[in-house]
């Protein structure tokens, strides 16, 4: 059996949920699959660097069908009935820093499936944006996504439900997965660029929230459509837009084939385009995780997620977390970062 799942894309092309005669599911994306299975795959090469937290992030079973790497998901078993523990917590906060340090934008809560050992991405198209702050992932409330949308809203109904305790133990995966990842930084650049050399594999641009596109006959759009929007806004579709690794070039597809044209868009989307599909040689440094988003994230997390009123100090591995008052302070190796409250 099969029927559809998504939105459409690209000549009104969707996701297929097809149900096999002997029981199992999959999923069939009109789109490459690279980068689900580089970042998330069951087989990805990354996958070695993160033993013990491998588990929580590493799910997908991917089979590609032709050279442009679309393909299929096998499906995931969901967990039934959730129950939310430490380690689902733990695992939150390491999917986050893994997400933030990767650049990898759009995981709001229906891009994510609530597994046994904690959420899996199944869905993945943005990569290596520049990104500031944490958030910017849609894995925590940012912007026009709502706690309950983002991916957090996954564990917890809103902010009132998180205890200090649900605080350290979620930056515990988040500062576990830094860590990690700067610890083996230098390997991870080299099979990430052995696995994209030579390779110009899409990299999907959100430029408006999908949600507003599908209401585009019946609402204002500021600053207005534009010409590539409309078209394929009229054709049925919700508009689809891709970049290069390392190219400031956006396109869209203009047939079926996949031919394909550079859009000029308006300014106002410029500095979004300038972030996003960056060269992971600029975006994958050890003194950014240092000195930028360790004390970005961490000390986000605790102004955005820590009860008011709780003062406190939590200590884990080298780090410690320090609550009073007056400000949210942050030590280890790294160095020492504040900001007030």
């Amino acid at each position: 059996m099969v029927s559809l799942a998504g939105d459409f894309h690209n000549f009104t092309q969707a996701v297929r949920r097809i149900s096999a005669p002997d029981g199992s599911e999959y999923f069939e994306k009109p789109r490459t699959l690279f980068w689900e299975r580089l970042f998330f795959g069951f087989d990805s090469p990354l996958k070695k660097y993160f033993k013990g937290m491998d588990e929580p992030i590493f799910n997908l079973k991917i089979k590609f069908l032709d050279e442009s790497r679309q393909g299929s998901v096998e499906k995931i078993l969901a967990e039934d009935n959730p129950t939310l523990n430490e380690d689902k917590i733990r695992n939150f906060g390491f999917l986050l820093g893994y997400c933030y340090v990767f650049g990898l934008q759009d995981l709001h809560k229906e891009n994510l499936l609530m597994t046994k050992t904690g959420l899996q991405v199944i869905d993945l198209e943005t990569v290596f944006a520049n990104f500031v702050l944490p958030n910017e992932t849609l894995l925590l409330p940012f912007k026009d996504t709502t706690f309950e949308r983002s991916g957090l809203g996954a564990l917890f109904k809103s902010n009132n439900e998180i205890s200090p305790k649900n605080v350290f133990t979620l930056l515990e995966g988040f500062i576990s997965s830094l860590v990690m990842i700067e610890k083996n930084i230098d390997q991870i650049l080299k099979d990430i660029e052995l696995a994209t050399e030579g390779q110009k594999i899409p990299v999907r641009i959100i430029l408006r929230d999908t949600r507003k596109y599908r209401h585009w006959k019946t609402i204002t759009f500021d600053p207005p459509l534009f010409d590539e929007e409309l078209v394929q806004l009229e054709r049925g579709d919700i508009p689809y837009f891709f970049k290069y690794i390392g190219s400031e070039e956006l396109y869209y597809y203009t047939h079926l084939d996949k031919s394909h044209i550079s859009v000029i868009a308006p300014d106002y989307f410029r500095e979004k385009l300038t972030r996003i599909a960056v060269e992971p040689s600029v975006l994958l440094k050890s003194s950014k995780i240092k000195s930028a988003l360790f004390p970005n994230g961490t000390l986000v997390i605790l102004k955005k997620l820590m009860p008011s009123g709780f003062t406190g100090h939590h200590a884990f591995s080298e780090f410690e977390i320090f609550v009073s008052r007056e400000k949210y302070s942050v030590s280890s190796s790294w160095g020492r970062f504040e900001a007030s409250r």
